[in-house]
């Protein structure tokens, strides 16, 4: 009777997660995320810290893929360029690039910032930059 009990309340509980998982879904689709660059935060080899960025965008939008050429990924410590240890993507609606570093390839240490440019021939055509590149920049130390 008592692993009845627990197993209700578990089904409880899964449905009030799930309802609030909604609820938290359909709110963010009203708000558009902003644009910018951000840290990609996440936990390995038992430690949080910056392991890429983010950099998300309202009125361009990049192509499907960006060629490595069409990519400038530099460490501001030492202005080294950091295209051979991480590696890219796109999304789906072409609004989000995430930058991080391959697995076992290193990290930004501390006191450090990343710089990315992406060459105006990476975004969509009609949705280009005016500029020959945008550029954004962040520190990796953990705000």
């Amino acid at each position: 009777m008592a692993k009845t009990a627990k197993l209700a309340v578990l089904g409880v509980t899964l449905l009030l997660s799930t309802t609030l998982v909604w609820a938290a879904s359909a709110a963010q689709a009203q708000r558009p995320d902003p644009a910018g660059i951000f840290q990609l935060v996440q936990e390995r080899e038992g430690r949080s810290a910056c392991w890429g960025v983010v950099i998300r965008l309202s009125r361009l939008a990049f192509r499907p893929s960006i060629e490595g050429t069409q990519l400038a990924i530099r460490d501001d410590k030492h202005n080294h360029d950091l295209r051979g240890v991480m590696r890219w993507a796109v999304d789906n609606a072409g609004k989000r690039l995430t930058i991080q570093w391959q697995a076992g390839k290193g990290d930004f240490g501390t006191g450090n910032g990343v710089r990315v440019c992406v060459e105006r021939s990476a975004f969509h055509d009609g949705s280009q930059p005016s500029n020959e590149r945008e550029c954004w920049q962040i520190g990796t130390d953990l705000l």
